[in-house]
């Protein structure tokens, strides 16, 4: 949650009780804005948007959803596999990978983020992407600018994650897909505005 201010890189000086203070202590300071960091901001509120998954008003309970098969949640470690019960009590575990996934079957929104806590550069792999998609790095805070313009797609599922950073890689339609996609929406849709304006077969019409 983003109080007004925060966005811009404000502080109240370690006050976190600072409502009262009728002064530069609580005061907004244009001048002292970050736009970096205001624009940063802006790309994850845009990200948001785009992504269901980031937004799926629902508890997450890792079961299956529609036809694929895809689990709202999975918690992943870095190599792949699931997180157990044993790296959930660990106190040396430094990263935690969720594959979130929204509702809508082959419409299905899908995202991976990872934190990575630890001090040293870590590989990542990425679940298996579905037919006709491939995964996209977006964003990726131990950039010098985090919002990555255009997403770069990752190879063989691999990515790396650099100390201490948050990435977020987005499952995102190929070019041939996203064609295909295009061309049966339309012509769905020049089929249903057709039919609409078909003339009614012979039996249908009132006898004279």
């Amino acid at each position: 949650m983003l109080a007004m201010g925060d966005e811009l890189g404000r502080t109240q000086q370690g006050n976190n009780n600072a409502y009262a203070q009728d002064n530069a202590r609580s005061w907004l300071d244009w001048d002292l804005a970050d736009r970096d960091l205001a624009a940063f901001a802006a790309a994850l509120i845009a990200a948001r948007r785009r992504h269901r998954a980031l937004r799926d008003d629902r508890w997450l309970t890792g079961t299956p959803d529609g036809e694929l098969a895809l689990r709202d949640v999975e918690w992943r470690r870095p190599d792949g596999h699931p997180l157990s019960y044993a790296d959930w009590t660990s106190g040396s575990v430094r990263t935690l990978v969720a594959a979130l996934a929204s509702r809508g079957g082959a419409r299905a929104d899908r995202v991976v983020v990872a934190i990575h806590g630890g001090a040293r550069d870590l590989p990542l792999r990425l679940p298996e992407p579905r037919d006709g998609f491939a995964w996209h790095h977006v964003i990726d805070t131990a950039r010098e600018t985090p919002a990555i313009e255009p997403p770069e797609p990752v190879t063989l599922r691999h990515l790396t994650l650099s100390a201490r950073s948050v990435s977020l890689v987005v499952e995102l339609a190929t070019a041939g897909a996203a064609d295909a996609a295009r061309a049966n929406h339309h012509a769905s849709r020049s089929e249903s505005l057709g039919s609409a304006h078909t003339a009614p077969p012979t039996s249908a019409l009132p006898s004279t």
